[in-house]
């Protein structure tokens, strides 16, 4: 169907085609459940809800990010925690720059989390610099770190509570909790505005929120005497 295609949809499944020819060897994702736990969530510098977790021994901030198609570690971080990283590379968007980067691959074999065993995590592997966020001023953030949508899917149901926890488990009859959908790899929930019932993309990851022009022309009052201003936005996608 090559021809009934756009460029950007084959560059799209040329970057998914790479990417799984190298992991389709790897072992399935697993859960093991126990006791629910919750797990202390705090803001970074760059606005992302993180989590401070030891794995294999080794303790590092972890991004909570709903909107990461696949968890990612940047280099030193995967050497860190002694993963075996793919010599072969595929290439995707990702990173700060939001642009082509090439990218290795690699196994988290477990990962203790909010009372749950999650096994065969694959993880993207980064170089740092991809990564790094300036902050201005000469200062830089480094993420070590994204817990993606594949382990948090496994997980059932999750929260993040208003006094800065993260819990998990399963979902039950969900009387409590609001329904998420999938557009693709992007994860929505249903929200209400004005008495309109509208679709969110749901992203832990994103530093502030963004509305599109559809909302702006559906509910104009609610940006009366606001300034603009210009920003730039990447992300950490497969």
């Amino acid at each position: 169907y090559a021809a009934d295609m756009d460029p950007g949809e084959m560059d799209g499944i040329k970057r998914d085609a790479g990417l799984f020819a190298i992991i389709s060897d790897y072992p399935p994702q697993k859960i093991e459940r126990g006791p629910a736990e919750r797990v202390k969530t705090q803001w970074s510098p760059i606005g992302t809800i993180d989590a401070t977790l030891k794995v294999n021994g080794v303790e590092g901030d972890w991004i909570l990010d709903t909107g990461a198609n696949l968890s990612c570690v940047t280099r030193s971080f995967a050497k860190k925690l002694g993963l075996k990283v793919s010599e072969a590379a595929a290439q995707t968007k990702g990173g700060t720059n939001g642009l082509e980067n090439p990218v290795h691959m690699a196994v988290l074999p477990e990962l203790d989390f909010a009372g749950a065993k999650i096994r065969n995590i694959v993880v993207m592997v980064f170089d740092d610099a991809n990564l790094n966020i300036n902050l201005g001023e000469g200062k830089t953030y480094q993420i070590e770190a994204i817990l993606g949508y594949p382990a948090l899917r496994a997980l059932g149901a999750i929260t993040f509570t208003k006094d800065g926890y993260f819990e998990a488990g399963e979902a039950g009859d969900g009387a409590n909790f609001s329904r998420i959908f999938m557009n693709g790899l992007d994860v929505l929930v249903q929200g209400q505005v004005e008495e309109k019932k509208l679709l969110f993309s749901f992203d832990t990851g994103a530093s502030d929120s963004e509305f599109t022009k559809k909302y702006f022309d559906a509910f104009p009052d609610q940006f009366k005497g606001l300034k603009t201003k210009q920003i730039g936005r990447a992300s950490c996608r497969e």
